[in-house]
């Protein structure tokens, strides 16, 4: 048997996305993260004369929500923040970790806000876990550094 065939799959506490707001203690791990993405409107141009084909020119810049979701724990900082009377922007780091707690892959969020939170759904029958999940609205999308440590991980 190959060593690579031995080894386990990883778990997932061994990969999770760890989030920050504002750059303080690390908030809660997430389990699925969604919507981390960039989309750029293209516009075709048919120019007068040229009969062979149309320009793309790039366009407007958009940036989709980011959802995130994870069991239901005993921290309420994001319903919270969803449901504070003013919803305050704040930047929220996104670390994806590895096996060795040190973040592969650090994302921030700029001036990002609570698009919306649904809380706990559970079926008594049902083998999966309870769960709650946030959608955050953003202004963009900007990737820091590399292979680094976790802060309070």
């Amino acid at each position: 048997m190959s060593p690579a065939a031995s080894k386990p799959a990883p778990t997932a506490l061994e990969h999770a996305f760890v989030v920050t707001l504002a750059g303080g203690p690390p908030i809660g791990a997430f389990l699925e993260l969604s919507g981390l993405g960039v989309q750029i409107a293209v516009h075709e141009y048919a120019e007068g004369g040229a009969n062979y084909g149309t320009w793309k020119l790039p366009g407007r810049v958009t940036h989709s929500n980011v959802t995130l979701r994870r069991g239901v724990t005993n921290q309420a900082i994001f319903f919270d923040w969803a449901n504070s009377t003013s919803i305050e922007s704040r930047d929220v780091l996104l670390f994806f970790v590895g096996p060795d707690r040190r973040a592969l892959h650090k994302f921030a969020l700029t001036a990002a806000y609570p698009a919306s939170w649904s809380g706990p759904s559970a079926n008594i029958g049902a083998s999966s876990a309870a769960t709650e999940s946030l959608e955050i609205a953003h202004h963009g999308i900007v990737r820091v550094g590399g292979y680094q440590s976790v802060p309070g991980v």
